[in-house]
Protein backbone atom coordinates (compact mmCIF):
# COMPACT_ATOMS: atom_id res chain seq x y z
CA UNK A 1 0.00 0.00 0.00
CA UNK A 2 2.86 2.44 0.62
CA UNK A 3 4.64 1.75 -1.92
CA UNK A 4 1.46 2.09 -4.47
CA UNK A 5 1.00 5.89 -2.45
CA UNK A 6 4.57 6.84 -2.59
CA UNK A 7 4.36 8.29 -6.73
CA UNK A 8 1.13 9.80 -5.43
CA UNK A 9 2.60 11.50 -2.51
CA UNK A 10 5.53 12.77 -4.85
CA UNK A 11 3.27 14.41 -7.02
CA UNK A 12 1.50 16.42 -4.47
CA UNK A 13 4.63 17.23 -2.58
CA UNK A 14 5.74 18.51 -6.32
CA UNK A 15 2.71 20.35 -6.72
CA UNK A 16 2.54 21.76 -3.57
CA UNK A 17 6.61 23.33 -3.86
CA UNK A 18 5.50 24.93 -7.28
CA UNK A 19 2.34 26.70 -5.98
CA UNK A 20 4.48 27.92 -2.99
CA UNK A 21 7.44 28.97 -5.74
CA UNK A 22 5.06 30.56 -7.77
CA UNK A 23 3.36 32.69 -4.80
CA UNK A 24 7.24 33.60 -3.71
CA UNK A 25 7.40 35.20 -7.01
CA UNK A 26 4.57 36.58 -7.36
CA UNK A 27 5.12 38.33 -4.00
CA UNK A 28 8.69 39.60 -4.87
CA UNK A 29 9.05 43.35 -5.27
CA UNK A 30 10.61 44.53 -7.93
CA UNK A 31 14.97 45.36 -7.58
CA UNK A 32 15.21 49.11 -6.56
CA UNK A 33 14.97 51.29 -9.68
CA UNK A 34 18.53 52.54 -9.50
CA UNK A 35 19.36 48.66 -10.51
CA UNK A 36 16.86 48.24 -12.70
CA UNK A 37 18.27 51.42 -14.35
CA UNK A 38 22.10 49.48 -14.61
CA UNK A 39 20.04 46.58 -16.11
CA UNK A 40 17.81 48.43 -18.56
CA UNK A 41 21.04 50.87 -20.13
CA UNK A 42 23.37 47.13 -20.63
CA UNK A 43 24.59 47.03 -24.10
CA UNK A 44 23.80 43.58 -24.46
CA UNK A 45 19.83 44.68 -24.00
CA UNK A 46 20.25 47.43 -26.31
CA UNK A 47 21.94 45.73 -29.32
CA UNK A 48 19.16 44.70 -31.65
CA UNK A 49 19.86 42.97 -35.33
CA UNK A 50 20.50 45.40 -38.43
CA UNK A 51 18.03 44.43 -40.97
CA UNK A 52 19.59 45.78 -44.26
CA UNK A 53 17.68 43.84 -46.97
CA UNK A 54 15.53 47.22 -47.54
CA UNK A 55 18.50 49.25 -47.50
CA UNK A 56 19.73 50.95 -50.99
CA UNK A 57 22.91 49.20 -52.18
CA UNK A 58 24.79 52.10 -53.69
CA UNK A 59 24.28 54.53 -50.52
CA UNK A 60 26.21 53.96 -47.53
CA UNK A 61 24.25 52.48 -44.78
CA UNK A 62 25.34 55.54 -42.10
CA UNK A 63 23.73 57.82 -44.90
CA UNK A 64 20.53 56.18 -44.97
CA UNK A 65 17.74 55.73 -41.89
CA UNK A 66 17.58 53.49 -38.99
CA UNK A 67 13.69 52.29 -37.97
CA UNK A 68 13.53 50.76 -34.45
CA UNK A 69 10.11 48.24 -35.15
CA UNK A 70 7.93 47.31 -32.06
CA UNK A 71 6.44 46.41 -34.95
CA UNK A 72 7.70 44.03 -38.41
CA UNK A 73 7.63 45.71 -41.71
CA UNK A 74 8.22 44.78 -45.47
CA UNK A 75 8.52 47.62 -48.44
CA UNK A 76 6.78 45.58 -51.08
CA UNK A 77 3.39 44.00 -50.99
CA UNK A 78 4.68 40.49 -51.79
CA UNK A 79 7.66 40.18 -49.77
CA UNK A 80 8.39 39.32 -46.67
CA UNK A 81 8.25 40.81 -42.65
CA UNK A 82 11.21 42.27 -41.08
CA UNK A 83 12.04 43.08 -37.73
CA UNK A 84 14.66 44.69 -35.63
CA UNK A 85 16.27 47.94 -36.70
CA UNK A 86 15.86 47.79 -40.44
CA UNK A 87 17.77 50.77 -42.59
CA UNK A 88 15.13 52.25 -44.78
CA UNK A 89 17.06 54.54 -47.92
CA UNK A 90 15.96 58.35 -47.63
CA UNK A 91 13.85 58.25 -50.82
CA UNK A 92 11.58 55.46 -49.32
CA UNK A 93 7.84 56.12 -49.56
CA UNK A 94 6.28 53.49 -48.55
CA UNK A 95 6.43 50.83 -46.16
CA UNK A 96 3.85 48.05 -44.75
CA UNK A 97 3.82 47.17 -40.91
CA UNK A 98 2.40 44.51 -39.58
CA UNK A 99 1.26 44.17 -35.72
CA UNK A 100 -0.34 40.91 -35.09
CA UNK A 101 -3.05 40.48 -37.52
CA UNK A 102 -3.15 44.41 -38.50
CA UNK A 103 -1.74 45.52 -41.00
CA UNK A 104 -1.14 49.25 -42.05
CA UNK A 105 0.33 51.24 -45.18
CA UNK A 106 2.86 54.02 -43.48
CA UNK A 107 3.72 56.88 -46.38
CA UNK A 108 7.13 58.85 -45.20
CA UNK A 109 5.64 61.80 -46.98
CA UNK A 110 4.89 64.68 -44.20
CA UNK A 111 5.51 65.66 -40.72
CA UNK A 112 2.57 64.75 -39.14
CA UNK A 113 2.73 62.58 -35.87
CA UNK A 114 -1.12 61.50 -36.19
CA UNK A 115 -2.11 58.21 -35.31
CA UNK A 116 -4.47 55.85 -37.10
CA UNK A 117 -5.90 52.35 -35.56
CA UNK A 118 -6.10 49.21 -38.01
CA UNK A 119 -8.43 46.17 -37.62
CA UNK A 120 -7.29 43.73 -39.41
CA UNK A 121 -7.20 45.56 -42.56
CA UNK A 122 -5.14 48.00 -43.83
CA UNK A 123 -5.47 52.01 -42.94
CA UNK A 124 -2.68 54.50 -43.61
CA UNK A 125 -0.45 56.57 -41.42
CA UNK A 126 1.43 59.64 -42.59
CA UNK A 127 4.29 59.60 -41.28
CA UNK A 128 7.51 61.73 -41.23
CA UNK A 129 9.39 62.58 -44.18
CA UNK A 130 12.59 60.41 -43.42
CA UNK A 131 15.97 62.40 -43.09
CA UNK A 132 19.98 60.86 -43.80
CA UNK A 133 21.37 59.26 -41.07
CA UNK A 134 18.28 59.52 -38.79
CA UNK A 135 16.62 57.44 -36.17
CA UNK A 136 12.73 56.72 -35.66
CA UNK A 137 10.92 54.16 -33.47
CA UNK A 138 7.73 52.41 -34.92
CA UNK A 139 6.02 51.36 -31.98
CA UNK A 140 2.01 50.85 -30.42
CA UNK A 141 1.83 53.89 -28.41
CA UNK A 142 0.36 53.33 -24.72
CA UNK A 143 -1.54 56.64 -24.51
CA UNK A 144 -3.86 55.55 -27.39
CA UNK A 145 -6.89 52.95 -26.65
CA UNK A 146 -7.65 51.37 -29.43
CA UNK A 147 -10.78 49.06 -29.74
CA UNK A 148 -11.59 45.26 -29.52
CA UNK A 149 -8.55 43.36 -31.84
CA UNK A 150 -7.35 46.88 -33.09
CA UNK A 151 -3.45 48.46 -33.00
CA UNK A 152 -2.06 51.73 -33.07
CA UNK A 153 0.59 52.61 -35.15
CA UNK A 154 2.90 55.59 -34.89
CA UNK A 155 6.55 56.33 -36.56
CA UNK A 156 8.94 58.79 -33.99
CA UNK A 157 11.84 60.90 -34.89
CA UNK A 158 14.08 59.82 -32.13
CA UNK A 159 15.48 63.56 -32.10
CA UNK A 160 15.30 65.66 -28.68
CA UNK A 161 12.09 67.20 -29.76
CA UNK A 162 10.67 63.44 -30.60
CA UNK A 163 11.77 61.77 -27.35
CA UNK A 164 10.15 64.89 -25.03
CA UNK A 165 7.34 64.26 -27.17
CA UNK A 166 7.10 60.18 -26.13
CA UNK A 167 8.21 60.63 -22.56
CA UNK A 168 5.52 63.69 -21.75
CA UNK A 169 2.58 61.88 -23.10
CA UNK A 170 3.74 58.94 -21.23
CA UNK A 171 3.90 60.77 -17.78
CA UNK A 172 0.80 62.64 -18.01
CA UNK A 173 -1.44 60.02 -19.06
CA UNK A 174 -3.85 59.86 -16.46
CA UNK A 175 -4.24 55.68 -16.60
CA UNK A 176 -0.76 54.62 -17.63
CA UNK A 177 0.73 53.12 -14.55
CA UNK A 178 4.22 51.68 -15.67
CA UNK A 179 6.21 53.82 -17.35
CA UNK A 180 8.25 52.00 -20.61
CA UNK A 181 10.90 50.15 -20.49
CA UNK A 182 8.61 47.14 -19.61
CA UNK A 183 11.25 44.75 -19.93
CA UNK A 184 12.28 43.23 -17.52
CA UNK A 185 10.08 44.67 -15.17
CA UNK A 186 8.87 47.87 -15.45
CA UNK A 187 8.53 51.49 -13.06
CA UNK A 188 5.73 53.78 -11.40
CA UNK A 189 6.10 57.48 -11.67
CA UNK A 190 6.33 57.48 -7.97
CA UNK A 191 9.97 55.57 -8.31
CA UNK A 192 11.44 58.74 -10.09
CA UNK A 193 12.57 61.92 -8.28
CA UNK A 194 10.67 64.04 -11.20
CA UNK A 195 9.63 64.00 -14.95
CA UNK A 196 13.42 65.64 -15.92
CA UNK A 197 14.63 62.51 -14.02
CA UNK A 198 12.87 60.12 -16.13
CA UNK A 199 13.28 61.84 -19.51
CA UNK A 200 17.09 62.24 -19.20
CA UNK A 201 16.77 58.48 -18.63
CA UNK A 202 14.99 57.67 -21.90
CA UNK A 203 17.34 60.07 -23.65
CA UNK A 204 20.67 58.07 -22.32
CA UNK A 205 18.37 54.83 -23.41
CA UNK A 206 18.36 55.53 -26.95
CA UNK A 207 21.77 56.85 -27.01
CA UNK A 208 22.87 53.75 -26.02
CA UNK A 209 20.76 52.23 -28.98
CA UNK A 210 21.89 54.09 -31.45
CA UNK A 211 25.69 53.20 -30.40
CA UNK A 212 24.84 49.81 -30.55
CA UNK A 213 23.62 50.02 -33.81
CA UNK A 214 26.12 52.23 -35.25
CA UNK A 215 28.60 49.31 -34.16
CA UNK A 216 27.13 47.42 -36.42
CA UNK A 217 28.33 48.59 -39.64
CA UNK A 218 31.68 47.95 -39.21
Amino acid sequence: MREKMTPHIIAVMAFVIFVVLGLACASTPPAPIEERKAEWLKPERNRIKLERSMAAKNVPIAEQCFLYCDAQVKDKIFASYKGGVVVLPVDTQRIWAKIGEAEMEITFTGQSRSVLSALGGQSNLQAPALESGQSYWLFDPPWVVSGYRQVSFMVLPLTEEGIEFYTRKMWDKENNKYLWPYWPSSSTKDEWESYEEYHDFITKLWEVRKEETLKQLN
